[in-house]
């Protein structure tokens, strides 16, 4: 089983190139849709502010006068240029007129503030709006990548009839959602056992993969007790953990190289990776179910 399965995630490989490019169009698209649409948000609302400061300012034009006489009253003109210059683009010197400017708009122009305040917080609504866009679509992505690798693996594996294609996509996620979000809970309430739960939340996991891939493709042709062992349970906990330490070896050095080109690959390998980890046990109930004269299935080694 090990030998198998190991051998089925290195024949598959190419797949991973399928999530890869699904991942990796989402990603166009949502940096596409977020550059566009924050240039177009900056645009507006650099216009705004300037018709507004210029409006202001056109009300206000003896108060923002006396201000900027005083402002540039404090350089010394009589230096050389190289030091006027120096003074002007001082940090310090600039941060105090750029306050002390908009503070005259503010004291001498009537909803001058609240108007400003009302064009950055409608910015910054849209700016929120864009990044929730931006993660929907790469979320989107996610799952497609993962549905898509998962057809596309699964067409060398054990085909299904209606039948199996609503209970591997019903029956089966909400009896293994119950159970993660039971044993999540059992986890948060009893933390003194938690290396004993988790223990636990592997065991079960596996059990609940062996049992998915019977009633899929095992039911009525060999017995669940031929593929529901405890040597069983090992071997699937081992190949899963066997896979997940690689996918984290090739994360942490890549993160060494490029944290972002970590991001990059992990992601598409993540995917492909979980795959055949649920995929494998399939295959290996299909091998069974084929060497007791059920269906045709495919062996374990064509099988994903």
């Amino acid at each position: 089983m090990i030998k198998n399965s190991l051998k089925n995630f290195f024949r598959n490989f190419v797949y991973m190139f399928v999530a890869m490019g699904i991942v990796y169009l989402f990603l166009l698209i949502a940096v596409f849709v977020f550059v566009a649409d924050v240039l177009d948000n900056a645009g507006g609302t650099l216009h705004s502010l300037f018709a507004l400061i210029d409006d202001s300012a056109q009300q206000s034009s003896a108060s923002v006068n006396e201000f900027l006489s005083y402002a540039f009253g404090q350089i010394d003109w009589d230096r050389n240029l190289w030091d006027v210059i120096r003074e002007i683009i001082d940090e310090k010197w600039l941060q105090n007129t750029v306050k002390g400017f908009f503070n005259t708009l503010s004291v001498s122009t009537e909803g001058f503030e609240e108007n400003f305040n009302a064009i950055i917080d409608s910015f910054k609504g849209k700016l929120i709006g864009d990044v929730a866009v931006c993660a929907v679509l790469c979320v989107t992505g996610v799952v497609a990548a993962n549905f898509a690798t998962r057809f596309a693996i699964r067409r060398r594996s054990a085909r299904r009839n209606l039948r199996k294609t609503f209970i591997a996509y019903t029956i089966v996620p909400i009896v293994q959602s119950l159970a993660v979000v039971s044993f999540l809970l059992l986890y948060a309430f009893i933390k003194m056992y938690s290396l004993l739960i988790s223990l636990a939340i592997l065991l079960f996991a596996g059990a609940l993969s062996i049992i998915s891939a019977w009633l899929v493709h095992g039911s009525g042709k060999i017995k669940l007790k031929q593929v529901l062992t405890f040597g069983n349970l090992i071997k699937n906990i081992a190949v899963t953990a066997i896979i997940l330490c690689m996918v984290i070896a090739v994360a942490v050095g890549l993160a060494f190289a490029n944290k972002i080109l970590a991001v990059l690959i992990t992601v598409p390998l993540v995917i492909y990776s979980l795959n055949i980890i649920s995929l494998n046990t399939e295959s290996y109930v299909c091998a069974l179910a084929e060497e007791s004269g059920g269906a045709q299935k495919p062996s374990a080694e064509q099988a994903a």
